[in-house]
């Protein structure tokens, strides 16, 4: 599916959960999707080495693992 990134938020934390340091992005995008007069959004969490590399207006397609993490993007 192709997305359209529309913003991107740095975020650099420690979890409370695992008590370990976590840097990435929160990525804003945008789909077409059936049934939604406009556009739908999606809010997803990437590395930082992902993230980094994605720019405002990118097309991009997302891969995910069996856990439903994104590991990687595509700039179409």
């Amino acid at each position: 599916m192709e997305y359209c990134v529309i913003g991107k938020e740095y975020l650099d934390y420690v979890s409370k959960k695992t008590n370990k340091q976590v840097k990435g992005y929160n990525l804003h995008l945008t789909f077409e999707k059936d049934k939604v007069e406009g556009l739908a959004v999606l809010n997803t969490f990437v590395s930082e080495e992902i993230g980094k590399e994605l720019n405002i207006n990118d097309q991009v397609e997302l891969f995910y693992n069996q856990y439903g993490k994104v590991i990687k993007v595509v700039t179409l």
